[in-house]
């Protein structure tokens, strides 16, 4: 498996353990969570970064801006980094 692949899965397992533990309400969880994709997302290259945007970001923004998943508390507890990439990815979209 190549490393690209690897980091892919990686952050395709936090995606989804984030969305689980956000619908268990499981607050502690998420934001473990959280600080895991923000250390990827600070530490990694710019293939990293768009991986983390697109595969972890992308889909949680989506959940979170359901009326019914409480989003605004789960999105103040974004760390800095992952919380301006997400104002980007809300900016381009012109929501």
């Amino acid at each position: 498996m190549t490393t690209h692949q690897t980091e892919v899965d990686e952050i395709v397992a936090i995606e989804r353990a984030t969305l689980e533990a956000i619908a268990r309400g499981n607050r502690k969880r998420v934001i473990s969570l959280f600080r895991k994709a923000e250390k990827i997302f600070s530490k990694g290259t710019e293939y990293t970064r768009d991986v983390v945007s697109n595969h972890f970001l992308f889909p949680l923004s989506q959940m979170l801006s359901l009326p019914h998943a409480n989003g605004s508390e789960y999105l103040t507890l974004l760390p800095t980094q992952l919380r301006a990439e997400y104002c980007r990815q809300i900016n381009a979209r012109g929501i």
